[in-house]
């Protein structure tokens, strides 16, 4: 059985491959459009969920397919209940994380971060989808103080000085203390951003001491530590939920 998962997101596309249930590629953009157009064996099973518009080049790829294509709708069952005022302005990749970790262990509280161009801090306890946060990304955070002000500069290197201050760190608590403007800037959206959400999950973790955590989205490797047996990571946990669904249609 092979299923793919076509993830088109507002800046990236993803597709990922499933062999029987497992994970076995994660192509982007040109690459993932470049699999589809190859002539491999077809899949079985194809689910595409979209943010917006999909490409010409993707949807001229997905039509060449002989298989039926399942789109991600509003009315489609799912496999995590969703308590959200406003269900329908509730992004996919939310819904498809909840779904994620729901399939991990459907009992257990979690709390869900995915950062990215936003960070977002997801509760899910009991396979219900409860809600939570969405921020402004470190990038995000950077551009604004440069858009706002007429005198601090635009810091886009910020994970390159991190890896640098890695050995070397700037000060003795870099996420905190910088010593130079620019150091002060990654402080501010770096920083900020990892108080912000240590703070949320201390509050999460005073009313469920046994909660899980998940961690996803690119920027993820430099907000969070696994300083506990409770804590996990994954890359591709949206991929993961939406082969949640995907299975759930059956």
């Amino acid at each position: 059985m092979t299923e793919w998962i076509v993830d088109q997101g507002n800046t990236r596309l993803k597709l990922g491959v499933f062999t029987d249930g497992a994970l076995e590629e994660v192509l982007t953009d040109a690459a993932a459009v470049a699999w589809m157009e190859a002539d491999w064996e077809e899949a079985d099973q194809i689910l595409v969920a979209a943010s917006g518009s999909l490409a010409p080049e993707l949807e001229a790829a997905l039509a060449a397919r002989t298989r039926p294509v399942l789109h991600a709708a509003r009315n489609m069952p799912l496999p995590v209940a969703l308590d959200y005022g406003t269900p329908e302005t509730l992004g996919w990749d939310r819904i498809a994380n909840a779904a994620a970790v729901t399939a991990r262990d459907p009992e257990a509280v979690w709390a869900v971060i995915d950062a990215g161009t936003c960070i977002t801090c997801d509760l899910v306890a009991g396979g219900t989808f409860f809600g939570g946060s969405i921020a402004p990304g470190i990038d995000l955070r950077l551009r604004a103080m440069y858009a706002g002000t007429a005198a601090l500069p635009l810091i886009e290197d910020w994970r390159e000085r991190l890896s640098e201050w890695g050995d070397q760190p700037e000060s003795t608590l870099p996420e905190h203390v910088g010593t130079s403007t620019v150091g002060s800037l990654v402080a501010g959206a770096w920083g900020g951003a990892r108080a912000e959400l240590a703070g949320r999950l201390a509050d999460f973790g005073k009313r469920w001491p046994d909660l899980r955590v998940m961690w996803t989205g690119g920027d993820a490797d430099y907000l969070h530590e696994r300083e506990s047996g409770l804590i996990f990571a994954d890359s591709n946990l949206t991929l993961h939920g939406y082969h949640a669904i995907l299975q759930h249609q059956r």
